[in-house]
């Protein structure tokens, strides 16, 4: 005899529905494990074009750095110099009076106020923007990674370059929110520095997500103009041991990389249904530890930084929505610069006594008097020095030849790596699809546990059932 109490009924077909949703996980948990075993051996091959790819350009790279470190060895043996005497004053009153500082060779530029003291002048000629070093630039591999193309298991929410002061707790990520900042952001996800002195065990979780406007535009790299960036800045749970600056001394940048929290660690590939495949890009470059992932690879070798970013490439060559003012374009991201500390063949003295960094000096006769307190020391020879560092030349522009000469080859494998990467876009994007699909199911299981419990409270089963 059917059933009169209209609760049970509606019971009845709510849990046919959950039935259903139930089923849909499993069937999608069987589809996805069908389709990452289809992707093996595109995987496999990827990663075997990736590792010859990165090796041709490791090969280079050791070279350029051998020179940087054949510069260097001249400095350690005391035959080259990296410190000078900068102008950093002069005052009429009473009398002439100049101000020298030993200053040592800085990648990132000096103070506008300091000089090269010359002669008897009174403010000095400008230091060149590259006193005492040469650069080279770097070549990379520059990955482009899309949210559906990473790995299943992947912890990675987002990273960008960043600042912090020594025993602080906020954090500023350098970049526009909504155009290029980092998107997913929660309490209690981790934070880690791509500089190891920063944080305590290189790891540090969010307590606290906050915004501020800045000006960004000192920072060529960014490419962004205006003077107003709103950005975010996260409030970590342990002050920071070490700084990181933008840039640092080196001129380099230090990127944050922030992961799930450990709480949100999936028992499955759920994901909300309707997140998007396609954005944020993230640009950055090749390391041996990124060796066969990303939707795309491209050789580089511009001298833009080695940094990660992330941006929506939809909008590039669109405002900013977040600033009417810029135009959005992609991210500069390259492989970086090695610097060569070439240094100089004499050494700043005071009363003929080598001088040290950062020591000062106030006289009343400048630089290049014969009688000034201040002056140089002429350097002796290094031949064995000077032997290595020209081997180590010759050497790097043999193998930058050599890289030169068959470079249509190694563009051929960078061809070949993406074609198969087009590949497996199509069983990623599948994947994406029903880890989705799992999300909305268990989505609908929790909305239909709770009407149940709803319609079966007992007041509100007598008002249903009359």
């Amino acid at each position: 005899m059917p059933s009169t109490s209209r609760t049970f009924d509606i019971t009845e077909i709510v849990n046919q529905k959950s039935v259903q949703q139930q089923q849909a996980i499993e069937f999608s948990k069987q589809q996805i494990v069908v389709l990452d075993d289809a992707k093996e051996p595109y995987n496999a091959a990827i990663t075997n074009i990736d590792t010859s790819l990165y090796q041709d350009i490791e090969d280079v790279n050791n070279t350029i750095v051998a020179v940087s470190s054949a510069y260097q060895a001249r400095i350690d043996a005391g035959c080259r110099s990296d410190l000078f005497w900068a102008q950093t004053g002069f005052t009429t009153d009473p009398v002439d009076t100049w101000t020298y500082e030993c200053v040592k060779i800085s990648y990132v530029g000096y103070p506008t106020s300091y000089t090269l003291g010359i002669g008897s002048t009174s403010i000095g000629a400008p230091i060149p923007a590259q006193y005492g070093y040469e650069t080279d630039n770097l070549h990379g591999i520059k990955k482009y990674d899309e949210p559906y193309f990473e790995d299943l298991l992947d912890t990675y929410v987002g990273s960008g370059i960043g600042t912090i002061g020594v025993g602080t707790t906020e954090l500023y990520i350098l970049a526009p929110i909504n155009s290029s900042g980092i998107q997913g952001l929660q309490v209690g996800q981790l934070v880690q520095s791509s500089k190891e002195v920063v944080f305590t065990g290189n790891v540090n979780t969010i307590v606290g997500i906050g915004t501020t406007t800045v000006d960004l535009s000192g920072i060529t790299e960014l490419g962004i103009t205006t003077n107003k960036s709103t950005i975010n800045v996260l409030t970590l749970e342990d002050a920071s041991i070490g700084s990181a600056l933008a840039p640092e001394d080196d001129n380099s940048f230090v990127t944050f990389t922030v992961l799930i929290s450990p709480d949100d660690l999936p028992d499955d590939y759920a994901i909300p249904f309707g997140s998007g495949a396609y954005t944020p890009q993230t640009v950055s470059i090749m390391s041996s530890e990124t060796i066969g992932s990303a939707t795309s690879i491209a050789y580089i070798n511009d001298g833009n930084p080695n940094i990660s970013q992330q941006w929506n490439k939809f909008l590039n060559g669109f405002v900013n929505p977040d600033d009417l003012n810029v135009i959005v374009t992609p991210p500069n991201v390259g492989a970086g610069i090695q610097h060569y500390r070439v240094g100089f063949t004499s050494a700043p003295t005071e009363l003929t006594v080598p001088a040290t960094e950062g020591q000062v000096v106030v006289t009343d006769t400048p630089l290049g008097t014969p009688s000034s307190p201040v002056g140089f020391a002429t350097l002796a020879a290094c031949p064995t020095e000077e032997a290595a560092l020209t081997t180590a030349i010759a050497a790097r522009d043999a193998k930058e030849s050599e890289f030169s000469s068959g470079i249509s080859t190694f563009n051929a494998k960078i061809d070949l790596a993406n074609a198969i990467r087009e590949d497996v876009a199509e069983l990623n994007l599948r994947i994406w699809a029903y880890r989705m699909q799992i999300g909305k199911a268990q989505e609908n299981l929790a909305k239909y546990s709770e009407f149940s419990a709803l319609i079966n409270d007992p007041a509100n089963k007598d008002l249903i059932d009359g």
